[in-house]
């Protein structure tokens, strides 16, 4: 049990929870952000690494 919660670990858990349930790839570093709400996150996942190209589902689940 960690000795304190962080926000980033919750993050990367839910991620990586989604990533084996749609057989995703890993975490990038922008998820974090994009998770968070920020748009400049959102356009370099969807722009530069065209995660919706690679993965269909990738807007559903991860920009919500």
């Amino acid at each position: 049990m960690p000795q304190r919660y962080l926000l980033i670990n919750e993050i990367l858990q839910e991620l990586d929870r989604h990533r084996a349930q749609f057989k995703a790839r890993l975490p990038k570093r922008p998820d974090i952000f994009a998770v968070l709400g920020n748009n400049v996150a959102e356009k370099i996942l969807l722009n530069d690494y065209k995660e919706e190209e690679n993965w269909k589902k990738y807007p559903e689940v991860f920009m919500v």
